[in-house]
């Protein structure tokens, strides 16, 4: 399935990217990490969205940069983490 997917995006000029399931300490998001050497370039998305929405800037920004994108608290993934806490000095 995943191939005819990839097959259809090219032949629109498309090039898929796909996050991982990234755990952290309370809860766990969707992790975009192009790895690498480069500059690093760390995307976050607007309110009500999620990593997705830099989907085809993404391929634009990686032969240049080492491209993070997270989707955070609240948002995409991550939609059900709890909410923060406000630290306590």
């Amino acid at each position: 399935m995943a191939c005819l997917v990839e097959e259809i995006a090219a032949e629109h000029g498309e090039t898929l990217v796909t996050a991982r399931p990234f755990p952290l300490r309370d809860h766990t998001t969707a992790l975009f990490d192009s790895g690498g050497e480069k500059p690093p370039m760390v995307l976050l998305h607007e309110l009500g969205l999620d990593w997705r929405m830099w989907s085809r800037v993404i391929p634009r920004l990686t032969p240049h940069h080492r491209v993070v994108a997270i989707d955070l608290r609240g948002f995409g993934a991550a939609a059900g983490a709890p909410t923060g806490r406000p630290r306590q000095n």
